[in-house]
């Protein structure tokens, strides 16, 4: 179980995050709501050691690797494709990132460099990326944003099977990808972060 204990986060003067407190099954894949600015993503950042806590504390991360899906796709544009995901893969899994470039739908785009892929593409990839380098834990910051529909459902079921060993926690505003992917909606209130609500699915 992941449980935030009273944590608190705070930039210059202002809590973005105060005394929140949250248990979150093992076995649960959950998908946090909340309006843009509310702090959803600092969570996510103070969750995988990014953003340091004022107080309170994060339990159940010890020893555990945490593969993350930030908003921004965070790609190197000078590498290619295939690049990128041997950069997260020990030498001896190389093989592995055509793999994912074939599952994400990019199979035939591996020596292409991010510049010269599309929006979607630059998404999927760094989706495959973030699959491919796994974990204990995914933490998936609003994944599907700028993939067409038909994108949209592939990139979705190879998530799916692709967390589903681990941890899945995802950021997402579009329903249908929490109910594709999720045991439970948590909705979040504005800053101060809050729980407003809890929905088993």
């Amino acid at each position: 179980m992941i449980s935030f204990r009273n944590i608190s986060v705070k930039y210059n003067d202002e809590f973005i995050i105060s005394d929140f407190s949250l248990d979150i099954p093992r076995e649960k894949a959950v998908c946090f709501f909340a309006p843009s600015g509310s702090g959803k993503t600092t969570l996510l950042r103070a969750l995988c050691g990014l953003t340091p806590l004022h107080s309170g504390e994060i339990e159940g991360i010890k020893d555990k690797k945490i593969a993350v899906l930030f908003q921004e796709n965070r790609l190197l544009n000078h590498l290619s494709a295939l690049d990128n995901l041997k950069l997260v893969l020990p030498k001896e899994r190389h093989h592995e990132a055509a793999l994912w470039l074939e599952k994400l739908g990019l199979g035939a785009d591996g020596d292409k460099t991010p510049l010269q892929l599309s929006g979607g593409m630059n998404r999927r990839l760094a989706i495959a990326r973030t699959l491919a380098y796994g974990g204990d834990i995914y933490l998936l910051d609003e994944p599907f944003q700028g993939l067409d529909e038909a994108s949209l459902q592939q990139t979705m079921a190879v998530v799916k099977e692709a967390t589903s060993h681990g941890q899945l926690i995802l950021v997402t505003h579009r329903r249908e990808e929490a109910l594709a992917l999720c045991d439970r909606i948590i909705t979040l209130g504005q800053r101060p972060l809050q729980v407003m609500n809890i929905e088993n699915l």
